[in-house]
C-alpha cells in the first residue's frame, strides 16, 4: 500500500501528502471518524500517533493531543485497535503507527511486529529507535513484511543517512527543523 501511494502521487505530477494525528484523541471514535475523514479528502499516508506518557521528541500542540489521548484511555493497545478499525473501514490507505521505543520495548519487538500487522498496520515510525544504533525493531518488522521509517534530519551525518536508508521501506521521514517538534513555532496569540 506505501509504495502504491508513493507510485500514484509521482504519476499525478505532485508529492504525497502523509498526515499525523494522534491516536484516540479526543477519543477512539472521534479520532476513528478524523482519521477516516484524512483518507477521503486526499492523505496519501496517515501516520497515527500512539500516546505515551512522555512524548519528549514533541511539541506543545502534539503532548497536549497524547495528554487528551491518554486521558481518554489512549495508549498502544487502543491504538492497534484503532488501527484496525481504520482498515477495515477503508482497505487501502497505508498507516504508519508513529511512537516512542518504550511501549514496543515492553511489549517486545517480535510480539510487536506481529500485533501491529494484525492491525493491519503497513509500517512504524520509533522516534527514539534509531535502527544504527540496534537493528531488533527493523528486523522484527522486515519479518513481519511492515516497513521501518527512520528518521534522519539537518545533523545526520552522511554515515547515517546512509544507514537509515539502508533499512527504510516506505520513506524517510526528515525532521526538517533542529530541535523540539513544534517548538519553534509562532505561538498563536503573538
Amino acid at each position: 500500500r506505501m509504495a502504491g501511494a508513493f507510485a500514484k502521487a509521482r504519476s499525478q505530477g505532485r508529492k504525497a501528502l502523509v498526515l499525523y494525528l494522534t491516536g484516540c484523541d479526543p477519543d477512539f471514535e472521534t479520532s476513528r471518524r478524523l482519521l477516516l475523514a484524512a483518507a477521503r479528502a486526499g492523505a496519501d499516508v496517515l501516520e497515527l500517533g500512539v500516546p505515551w506518557s512522555d512524548p519528549s521528541a514533541d511539541g506543545p500542540a502534539i503532548q497536549a493531543a497524547m495528554r487528551r489521548a491518554r486521558a481518554a484511555g489512549g495508549g498502544m493497545g487502543t491504538t492497534l485497535d484503532l488501527c484496525r478499525a481504520v482498515r477495515a473501514a477503508n482497505p487501502e490507505i497505508p498507516v504508519v503507527l508513529l511512537g516512542y521505543a518504550n511501549p514496543i520495548f515492553v511489549r517486545g519487538t517480535a510480539v510487536f511486529a506481529a500485533q501491529a500487522k494484525q492491525a493491519g498496520a503497513d509500517g512504524v515510525l520509533c522516534v527514539d529507535w534509531p535502527p544504527d544504533e540496534d537493528p531488533e525493531l527493523a528486523e522484527a518488522l522486515s519479518q513481519q513484511g511492515l516497513d521501518l521509517v527512520p528518521l534522519i534530519a539537518p545533523t545526520s551525518t552522511p554515515e547515517r543517512v546512509k544507514a537509515a536508508a539502508a533499512v527504510a521501506g516506505g520513506f524517510l521521514y526528515y525532521v526538517s527543523l533542529t530541535g523540539i517538534t513544534g517548538s519553534q513555532l509562532p505561538k498563536l496569540d503573538e
